[in-house]
Formats: structure tokens, sequence, C-alpha cells
């Protein structure tokens, strides 16, 4: 963060401009804010997901898909090279998003065949960061379609 626009007013002995430097540090402030809270933000649902080892009245489509607009979203704001402060909360949300996805599949009475599904994902996200965006919007139009085939089965 700049604060050197706060100290250069508070030298001169002024108040600093309202949008030129309140502003824009109460932004990045909140966004620091946010992004501290979704560091523990699905903590809850994952512990009581292995202190009960159940899913039941779980959806797993809605968390798959879940993790897919997360990944977009993640995707668009890392191409157009926005600040950390905006988008930072999306790191945190993916990640857990994938340990509730990995463990719903892993207490899944379908068995383990969908845990090694979901042992992809982390392939598919380093090819997203391989190629144009162009390339990620037609990948995830397929991701979303194989997801709902999948909830097919």
């Amino acid at each position: 963060m700049d604060l050197s626009c706060l100290t250069h007013s508070i030298s001169r002995h002024e108040l600093p401009g309202l949008h030129s430097c309140l502003l824009p540090l109460l932004s990045k402030r909140i966004g620091y804010t946010i992004i501290a809270a979704s560091t523990v933000c699905k903590v809850p649902q994952i512990y009581l997901i292995l202190k009960n080892r159940s899913i039941e009245g779980l959806s797993v489509p809605s968390f798959e898909l879940e993790v897919v607009g997360f990944t977009i979203s993640l995707a668009y704001c890392m191409f157009k090279q926005l600040a950390f402060s905006a988008y930072g909360e999306l790191v945190f949300l993916v990640l857990q998003s994938v340990i509730q996805v990995g463990l719903m599949y892993y207490y899944s009475p379908f068995g383990i065949g969908k845990w090694i599904k979901s042992g992809l994902y982390p392939h598919a996200y380093s090819f997203f960061r391989s190629i144009n965006f162009i390339g990620l919007f037609l990948i995830c139009s397929f991701t979303v379609d194989t997801l709902f085939s999948l909830c097919q089965l």
C-alpha cells in the first residue's frame, strides 16, 4: 500500500485528500480485510464433513459448479492483472472449494472413482494458465458440460 500521500499530508499539516488519498487507502484496506476473512470462510463446512464423515444433505453438483465459477473469476482477474486486493479472496475460496469437493467425492456413496477425477483439477488449472483467455473460455464451457453430464450418471 502506498502511504506516501498520507505521510506527505501529515508532514505539511494538512488533511489528506478524500479522492486522491483516503478512498484508495480505504478500498485497499477493505480488500485485504475480505481476503483475511476468506481464508477461513469454508473451514466450518470442511470441519463438519470430516467430523461426521458424511455428505448427507449436500449437493455435489452445486459445489462442483462453485469451483468452476471461482476458477473462471480468478482466471479473469489474473488475465486483467487486477490488484491482488481486488481478487485475493478467490485464491483462498478456490483452494477451500477444491478441498470440499475432494472430501465430498471421498465420502460419496458412489465410491472412490470420483475422488480420482477430483485429482485432475490441479492439472486442469495449470493448463488454464498456459493458454490464452479465449481458450480458457472454451475449456470452461466444456468443463461445465462435463460436470452436467457427470451429474446425469
